[in-house]
């Protein structure tokens, strides 16, 4: 079977990068032919160029004909629909703010991440879609030791805008802190998962939220984008289902938290908790789950 995938970004540890090497991985092991595109190329594609059954489509070599073609951002299938290529075009759609996201003429069908996204897309374009949460590899991702005692805090933001707050509410609380993203100190490293593990609490939006679930941790969603500020605050086993509907952006509850509003979030740290979160992303977000329902659309 040949599969294409395309992505706006492949040249950075951002969600929906991480979303695409995540399906590519597990596509090419079910030794699929993996095709991917993007406009512009970098260290996730360079990863993905050295796996079996991926090729990196360079030069604009496309097959004339592919089974199935999984596609993220407008601009990559507007781009890819000048070549006339022969297959069915999914694309998913994993923001509501930012252009790129906004659903392409050219694609036969549609899939959102969230319920915000699928409301959005229904209001704002007309479009009917279906929602597929996001894919996260649980064997990657895993509980490497059992929680105890609240030590340590994980800051994992890709934009860096929270990250005082982040560090007052944790030296208001006495606890160690440390921080990986990619544009902060230290900058965000491909391992994350290691980082997730090695603390009891990891405070995070979007993706970063399920993998930090997926490795038993506890996860306050809180951070500051250019576009999006607020936050939703300590996850549980029980809201997780209210917070996944903005996708644990922070915008279900848009609270707006002093370093004392986060530091009390912080406080209902729960150990007991770990093994209910894992099981969640286990149930909704594991990579096999996940693509099982895009090979629907074949």
């Amino acid at each position: 079977m040949n599969i294409l995938l395309s992505n706006l970004h492949l040249g950075r540890f951002c969600g929906s990068e991480l979303a695409t090497y995540t399906m590519a991985i597990e596509l090419s092991k079910r030794r699929y032919n993996i095709d991917i595109f993007s406009l512009h190329y970098g260290c996730v594609s360079n990863m993905l160029s050295k796996i079996e059954n991926i090729n990196i489509v360079k030069n604009d070599k496309f097959k004339n004909k592919y089974d199935l073609c999984l596609l993220n951002h407008k601009d990559c299938i507007n781009y890819i629909n000048n070549f006339r290529i022969d297959g069915k075009i999914v694309q998913t759609m994993r923001g509501i703010f930012i252009r790129h996201e906004k659903p392409s003429e050219y694609s036969d069908y549609y899939v959102s991440t969230s319920e915000e996204i699928k409301k959005y897309a229904k209001e704002k374009h007309n479009i009917n879609s279906d929602i597929i949460r996001t894919a996260i590899d649980c064997k990657r991702f895993n509980i490497k030791n059992k929680l105890d005692k609240l030590k340590k805090v994980l800051i994992l933001s890709n934009y860096g805008n929270g990250i005082e707050t982040c560090k007052k509410a944790c030296d208001y609380l006495n606890l160690e802190y440390i921080i990986c993203g990619s544009v902060s100190e230290p900058k965000r490293k491909w391992n994350v998962e290691d980082y997730i593990n090695e603390c009891e609490l990891v405070i995070t939006i979007g993706r970063g939220v399920y993998e930090s679930m997926a490795c038993g941790r506890n996860v306050v969603v809180f951070d500051k984008r250019t576009y999006s500020t607020g936050c939703d605050g300590f996850v549980t086993p029980d809201n997780i289902y209210e917070l996944r509907k903005n996708n644990c952006s922070g915008r279900r509850y848009l609270y707006n938290y002093s370093y004392k509003d986060l530091a009390n979030e912080i406080k209902k740290y729960d150990p007991d908790i770990s093994y209910k979160l894992r099981e969640y992303v286990l149930e909704n977000n594991e990579v096999n789950l996940v693509i099982n329902k895009y090979l629907e659309y074949l």
